[in-house]
């Protein structure tokens, strides 16, 4: 992608204007972590010049917001940024599913769970109980504010089907330890389960990663592309046969898209008012 008329010369800039210009480009990072971004693909989801783009970087590392490779091909998050990341609530997005958890409930009378991704982990940020006993009896694989590295999971699946494969394989190597012990499958194997994800538009699990338990899962993507979450149903995992998760996935993935339209408007009701032309 392109973008044709943009600044060919460092205009001044109000603070404001830096700081919103700073704050696109720390969105960019996030959505594209932990693979990071080069310079001229970076400037160009940002729609600022290489020089205004080179500039903020070069700021955003001296404080450590934003680290650079060794190769210098590449930018990332730096480890104050991640932090931040993954302390902070993530306010919108807990807004935006509330009623359409809730309405999951309702069709379903099923427990869902919405995993927001925090770089390469995954934050438990919601959870609505179902109906019955075995919901109940099993609500601690959904504690609300539980991290844990993103690999053996549905919600994982669901996340990783939504992102570049390059960034999954940097994620995984990551989280080695999280896809090989917790989640006893290989690379390859949990590999092709994503692909199936991307083919199907959700991903289903039973008793893949954790014994008893079956999941549904969708993602809840923006419109550019960035996947802020999964979005979960639990079952026991002989009731979540195929032909139940055949069923149950439309009205899923609705209720995943309806988030991310939702957060999406919160989020450009409070986005930057300028962005440099395209």
């Amino acid at each position: 992608m392109t973008f044709q008329g943009m600044e060919g010369h460092d205009a001044p800039q109000s603070g404001t204007q830096g700081l919103d210009r700073a704050m696109t480009i720390l969105g960019e990072l996030a959505a594209q972590s932990p693979l990071g971004m080069r310079l001229v693909d970076l400037s160009r989801a940002a729609r600022l010049t290489r020089p205004t783009t080179h500039r903020i970087l070069q700021s955003l590392r001296r404080v450590g917001l934003v680290v650079q490779e060794s190769s210098g091909r590449r930018y990332k998050l730096g480890s104050l940024a991640l932090a931040m990341e993954s302390a902070a609530p993530p306010r919108l997005l807990i807004e935006a599913a509330r009623a359409p958890m809730l309405e999951i409930r309702e069709e379903t009378g099923r427990m869902s769970l919405l995993t927001s991704r925090q770089g390469r982990f995954g934050l438990v940020a919601a959870c609505v109980p179902g109906d019955g006993a075995w919901i109940n009896a099993n609500r601690s694989v959904a504690k609300v504010g539980y991290v844990s590295l993103l690999g053996a999971s549905a919600a994982s699946l669901a996340i990783f089907s939504r992102l570049h494969d390059a960034q999954v394989e940097e994620i995984l190597f990551a989280n080695e330890w999280n896809v090989l012990v917790r989640g006893g499958l290989t690379f390859e194997a949990l590999m092709s389960k994503v692909a199936q994800a991307r083919a199907r538009g959700y991903a289903h699990t039973r008793g893949d990663f954790i014994e008893g338990i079956g999941a549904l899962s969708a993602p809840v993507h923006a419109r550019g592309g960035h996947c802020y979450a999964g979005l979960t149903l639990l079952a026991p995992a002989a009731e979540m046969t195929p032909e139940l998760a055949e069923r149950l996935a439309p009205r899923l993935i609705a209720r995943a898209r309806a988030i991310a339209e939702d957060l999406d408007d919160r989020r450009a009701a409070g986005a930057p008012a300028h962005r440099e032309a395209p």
